[in-house]
């Protein structure tokens, strides 16, 4: 089986700590699936390992961290993107909070 298999699988048994582990792999695939995973857990761990990888220092990871916050339903996922958007200054990571908190506000 696949690491991307077992994201799936994972996230739909609600794995958090197998999907937390996998969103820290070396393959960035994998990472993205990963983190798109813990997003539709939901559960407190899963949010607070998105919110830590906020920080990522690839710009890949760090979007597909933003937009797993925007599909999040989440109050306080509004609160660190707000905050986030206050203090980032690359013009390409402020456009995806832009757009997830449009899909939090949508989506609440």
């Amino acid at each position: 089986m696949s690491k991307l298999d077992k994201v799936k699988k994972y996230a739909e048994k609600g794995k958090e700590d197998k999907l937390i582990a996998l969103a820290n792999d070396s393959d960035k695939e994998v990472r993205i699936a990963a983190i798109h995973g813990l997003a539709s857990i939901g559960k407190e761990d899963s949010f607070n390992a998105l919110i830590h990888m906020m920080d990522d220092s690839d710009t890949d990871i760090k979007i597909s961290v933003i937009e797993a916050l925007g599909n999040s339903h989440s109050s306080y996922a509004d609160t660190h993107l707000r905050y986030a958007l206050a203090h980032e200054t690359d013009a390409k990571i402020q456009d995806a909070i832009r757009k997830a908190l449009a899909a939090l506000k949508e989506s609440m």
